[in-house]
């Protein structure tokens, strides 16, 4: 069981290495709310185990190396869901060029109506996140470029391109599905 003694020791040493550890998993992501999470969840684990941990400076060592191993799986973890989207965009922007498109044997009516409804989508998007999508899109700039452009994080720009994608598709797709209907009918 746990004594008051254990409880008050570990508030003791959360107060005191809290935002030291935040501090460091900040020097690796460059994300104030991500390396808060981290270090929350460290110190989580610490307390479910207090009973068998001592907390004191030997605890300190571990809290560092725990915040670079998550630290890192969070990178990692990053880069493939930044991977993912990349790939999604472009497959999304090669399904909606012109040849793609033509070999659809779509009529000029259609595809004039497929790039009013792309550029009414994008138009009702709020103006930061189109801004984001037309430098991505058209300028070719990568996700940590656009960041330092705009001076927010790569995350605020994964979501802001994720976000414009998923508007996209869903406008889109109900296009697309209309077209279909309309070709199965006749």
């Amino acid at each position: 069981m746990y004594s008051e003694e254990t409880d008050k020791r570990f508030k003791e040493f959360y107060i005191n290495n809290f935002h030291k550890v935040k501090n460091f998993a900040n020097v690796y992501l460059n994300d104030d709310f991500m390396s808060e999470n981290i270090a929350q969840d460290i110190f989580v684990k610490i307390y479910e185990n207090r009973a068998r941990l001592v907390t004191d400076d030997s605890l300190v060592p571990y809290l560092y190396s725990a915040t670079k191993n998550r630290c890192m799986n969070e990178l990692r973890h990053r880069k493939t869901i930044r991977s993912y989207f990349e790939d999604a965009e472009y497959r999304f922007r090669t399904d909606l060029s012109a040849e793609a498109l033509d070999e659809q044997k779509m009529s000029y009516n259609d595809i004039k109506l497929v790039n009013k409804t792309y550029w009414s989508t994008l138009n009702s998007l709020p103006e930061a996140t189109k801004e984001t999508f037309l430098l991505h899109r058209d300028d070719g700039l990568k996700y940590k470029d656009i960041a330092k452009i705009l001076g927010v994080s790569e995350k605020t720009i994964e979501y802001r391109i994720s976000f414009t994608l998923k508007k996209l598709r869903t406008a889109l797709s109900a296009l697309f599905q209309f077209f279909l209907l309309i070709s199965l009918w006749f």
